[in-house]
């Protein structure tokens, strides 16, 4: 019984072995040292995957607040039916595809909302000159 890296070898040959009833060719040490193996990919996988879907909710959350924003900005006709679309239609979408509509996305929040901090350093109502942004509070 061969024991290579993504073990499919190893589970063909025990499932013949088991379907022809040859137990004796099972190597039952290199079988429960596999499965060692297996539980711990098994446990590492879980916690990437937990670790995955922490970080999808987090781009979907983010993705469908910017979406919202722009559209109640735009203030179009059908431009919340388009975002209502678009948010329904992220959960279908790949790692991949979701890391791209994030930035697609953000790049149209940004273009939507351009000067977040672009007047901190001009002039004040009052005419004096404010430098920090503590001078804004």
């Amino acid at each position: 019984m061969k024991n290579d890296n993504d073990g499919n070898d190893c589970v063909s040959e025990i499932i013949d072995a088991l379907a022809s009833e040859s137990i004796s060719r099972i190597d039952f040490d290199q079988l429960g040292s596999w499965l060692t193996e297996q539980r711990t990919l098994k446990s590492k996988l879980s916690a990437m995957r937990d670790e995955l879907d922490v970080l999808r909710t987090d781009y979907l959350q983010r993705i469908s607040g910017m979406v919202k924003a722009i559209a109640v900005a735009q203030r179009k006709g059908n431009s919340l039916e388009s975002a209502m679309e678009l948010i329904e239609s992220l959960d279908r979408l790949s790692v991949d595809d979701l890391v791209e509509c994030y930035r697609r996305v953000s790049a149209r929040f940004r273009d939507t909302f351009p000067t977040s901090f672009a007047g901190l350093t001009k002039r004040s109502w009052a005419g004096a000159a404010a430098t920090h942004l503590n001078d804004y509070k």
